[in-house]
């Protein structure tokens, strides 16, 4: 929260004197994308900005999946339409090269289901490409993207639609399949995580089928080899789990819950698990406080306090509405408490906008359709400006 003391010398307004107290902010812009969820949020070094690219609008009946592209400028907090458009996605992929410093986005569920094509966006151009290639890829869908930073290319591993890892070279647009001797198997919603500590991709967890998977792997950019974790404790099996990298201790930090035991008991434990690179062993983080259960939300490091953010999610009984801080120092969770929060919703974006300094956060679903505001996490010691971005709402073009 922000409070404003009203400084008055003889009826005259001298200024207002700020206390700087943690704090969700509204931004309103003229121009907004639309309500949607299941899109990708990224920032955009190049320009400073905020990309964010497609997802679905409304509900699951009447909605419709969207093939637009909407920056946002954290110096005046208005987004702006582009005019490029890809084919139409939502839960897609959307990972920065920074080869050839533009964003690439794989795969996704388009309007009449999985798609296997590859995207990317020029941000000097503002205009989109699609990278044709000659092999027969998968379907992708469930999938994960990261950035091999030892070999410069783009490494999607697993999927509902195949299994397996790909390689994208970004000088030459083509992929390759990469065949380990040994490899993970299928599986969709896992994590993938870079370990710059060892050069290395770290899988954890997802599901095939209706079973979630406990497993954990690393794959070896040098010699493309995978090799399992083998650990004397291990994260349960866990389904579309959230992972970070914790950059002040050096470690993966992994939180999830087992979806199987959903309505099967009333002692379902929302965990968080490190593992300690160094000795590829797991350890579960206890914590005096926990966020309640849930999934469909984002963890974002606040670089100004640093922190670990929580916001929201969507819990047992429905959409969450509270935001939850981890501190890496005595790994300990507590509930953030502001005046004003964003309503309720899953599924969204949350970003960190080095500009100023803060976490941006968009969209996402809500109680019974998806939203479209925009609001900001304004760390302790950062004063948001109350009136920077707000302007009369309108719709966009």
């Amino acid at each position: 929260m922000l409070t404003f003391v009203i400084v008055l010398c003889q009826g005259v307004l001298l200024g207002a004197v700020s206390t700087p107290l943690e704090q969700w902010q509204e931004l309103k812009s003229p121009q907004a994308p639309v309500e949607r969820y299941a899109h990708t949020a990224n920032w955009d070094p190049v320009k400073q900005r905020l990309l964010l690219v497609g997802g679905w609008k409304k509900g699951y009946q009447g909605g419709g999946v969207l093939g637009d592209t909407w920056a946002f400028d954290p110096k005046t907090d208005q987004w702006e339409k582009l005019k490029s458009t890809l084919r139409p996605r939502h839960a897609h992929t959307a990972t920065w090269d920074p080869v050839k410093n533009r964003l690439m986005v794989v795969g996704g569920l388009g309007q009449g289901g999985m798609l296997k094509d590859a995207w990317a966006f020029d941000p000097k151009t503002d205009e989109w490409q699609e990278l044709k290639s000659t092999k027969d890829l998968p379907y992708w869908h469930g999938h994960t993207a990261t950035w091999d930073p030892v070999k410069g290319r783009l490494l999607v591993v697993g999927g509902e639609g195949g299994s397996g890892t790909w390689a994208l070279d970004p000088n030459t647009g083509e992929w390759r399949e990469i065949n380990s001797s040994k490899s993970p198997s299928a599986r969709r919603g896992h994590t993938a995580t870079w370990d710059p500590v060892k050069g290395r991709l770290l899988v954890v967890g997802g599901a095939v089928g209706s079973t979630s998977l406990q497993d954990s792997w690393a794959f070896d950019p040098k010699t493309d080899e995978w090799q399992e974790i083998k650990s004397l404790k291990n994260p349960p099996p866990i389904y579309c789990p959230e992972a970070t990298w914790d950059p002040f201790n050096q470690r993966l930090i992994v939180m999830g819950f087992n979806h199987e035991l959903l309505g099967k008991t009333k002692k379902l434990s929302h965990e968080t698990w490190a593992l300690d690179p160094k000795t590829d062993q797991w350890e579960e983080i206890k914590s005096a406080k926990m966020p309640p259960v849930r999934s469909g939300y984002q963890l974002v490091w606040d670089l100004v306090n640093k922190r670990l953010i929580l916001a929201q999610g969507s819990g047992p009984r429905g959409s969450c509405k509270d935001s939850w801080s981890f501190d890496p120092k005595t790994d300990q969770w507590d509930e953030l408490k502001s005046a004003v929060s964003p309503p309720a919703r899953s599924h969204y974006t949350a970003t960190w906008d080095p500009v100023k300094s803060r976490i941006i956060m968009f969209g996402g679903w809500g109680t019974t359709t998806s939203v479209k505001d925009t609001w900001a996490l304004n760390p302790i010691g950062i004063i948001p400006t109350p009136t920077e971005g707000i302007a009369p709402e309108k719709p966009a073009p």
